[in-house]
């Protein structure tokens, strides 16, 4: 695979639902405020998955938060589909992530009372909006769950409530999805099937940032950004599971 548009290098030509540059973001503590991000920036074009690594603590979950919107930055901008994240009201950007953005997170975030079905139709509620039946069961169909419409999380395994958390993202048609290290409790197999929907995504041309601390998984993407103390501070395009480790390990030696 390749990918280009960076800040690192120049933009790739077409739409880019995703930029953020400049962003830095400190958290306040007694002592005082602790950086965490670092004037950093991060280009995602349609159709381009880009992974995001680095040490434990090296701020990867707070760039994937600013740039979502969900932390607002407390320097530098963030374009998401063509809004201004950091300009726009809790209203606007409520309506943003329910209707053209996707989240995936680790722990699924599954409501446990409810169903597969009413799972994936929750957001559009909260925005006072119904998916219609039909198109929430096509979506659970396409990750593999059509017959587990009417089931609970706890009835269902690991990698089939990160299947109800894809569908969710999906169902959607986002233009962006943010993941944060969505294989990362999973068994091989049901990690394996989760990163073929995260491709069929990238293939139907959603932009996809992705945190992950797996050298494999970061090798299915585009492009593999590197933080390093709330930095950015490298970049690599198409490289292997081996090459991505023993990047990651100079990075965590640099730390030690």
């Amino acid at each position: 695979m390749s990918g280009r548009s960076s800040t690192m290098t120049d933009g790739a030509a077409g739409p880019t639902p995703l930029a953020a540059e400049g962003l830095s973001y400190a958290y306040p503590t007694r002592a005082g405020d602790v950086p965490v991000l670092r004037d950093v920036s991060v280009n995602v074009a349609a159709g381009e998955w880009v992974a995001v690594m680095g040490p434990s603590g090296s701020g990867k979950s707070t760039l994937l938060l600013c740039a979502a919107g969900l932390l607002r930055a407390q320097t530098g901008s963030v374009t998401l589909d063509g809004t201004d994240v950091l300009t726009a009201s809790e209203k606007d950007l409520t309506a943003l992530r329910r209707d053209r953005v996707g989240f995936i997170f680790q722990e699924f975030n599954l409501v446990p009372a409810l169903s597969s079905e009413q799972n994936v139709g929750l957001p559009a509620r909260f925005g006072g909006e119904r998916r219609p039946k039909q198109e929430v069961a096509a979506v659970l169909e396409r990750v593999g769950l059509g017959q587990k419409l009417g089931s609970r999380p706890e009835q269902l395994s690991g990698g089939q409530r990160q299947r109800v958390a894809i569908a969710r993202a999906l169902v959607s048609s986002p233009a962006v999805v943010f993941a944060d290290e969505p294989t990362g409790s999973l068994d091989a197999r049901s990690g394996e099937q989760v990163l073929g929907l995260v491709q069929d995504l990238v293939d139907q041309g959603t932009a996809v940032l992705m945190v992950t601390h797996d050298p494999r998984v970061a090798a299915r993407a585009h492009r593999v950004v590197w933080l390093l103390d709330g930095q950015l501070v490298d970049e690599m395009a198409g490289g292997s599971a081996e090459s991505i480790a023993a990047r990651l390990a100079s990075l965590e030696d640099a730390v030690s």
